[in-house]
């Protein structure tokens, strides 16, 4: 996962300036979660959609 980025010095990405992406004055703060699924290979893809949709 990419969030965000805090660098001092140009990383030659095209910006041409240093970043600090910052949100009143504080770092950028990303909230979360992750779930695993953890099965044999030939049943994992059958779980994953319906394990996925009962979340949300």
């Amino acid at each position: 996962m990419y969030s965000n980025r805090r660098l001092l010095y140009d990383d030659s990405q095209d910006v041409g300036e240093p970043l600090n992406e910052t949100a009143y004055n504080t770092g950028l703060v990303v909230r979360g979660k992750h779930f695993i699924l953890v099965d044999h290979p030939d049943n994992s893809a059958l779980q994953h959609r319906p394990d996925s949709q009962q979340l949300y």
